[in-house]
């Protein structure tokens, strides 16, 4: 591949690999721009200019395998100790979230 930018614009060539990466081999913006030395800006900017849309559902937890986002769910408020956590300071804002819970599910219903 000859020079990837030309000054501080990327060439057609670069341009339409990029968005071959990003279209065909459905890899990230971060991921082609570590693969073309390239900052993730400028692959979102070449992906917007070429009317390329990206798929926002490609980002942190959507990516992720199923065993790591059991991981995380699991840890569920373990970073706030529980007397600390909200609905444990204050039965009664509990008690009000769990009626508006069950009012919402009633009328999908």
């Amino acid at each position: 591949m000859a020079s990837i930018m030309s000054g501080r614009k990327v060439t057609g060539e670069v341009e339409t690999e990029i968005c071959r990466l990003y279209v065909e081999e459905r890899l990230g913006t971060g991921q082609i721009g570590r693969r073309l030395h390239l900052s993730r800006t400028m692959v979102v900017r070449v992906l917007d200019r070429n009317g390329v849309g990206r798929d926002r559902s490609r980002t942190g937890l959507a990516v992720a395998s199923a065993q790591t986002r059991q991981a995380v769910a699991s840890l569920g408020g373990q970073s706030v100790p529980s007397a600390n956590r909200m609905f444990s300071r204050d039965r009664e804002l509990a008690v009000s979230s769990g009626r508006q819970s069950q009012m919402t599910d009633r009328d999908e219903d």
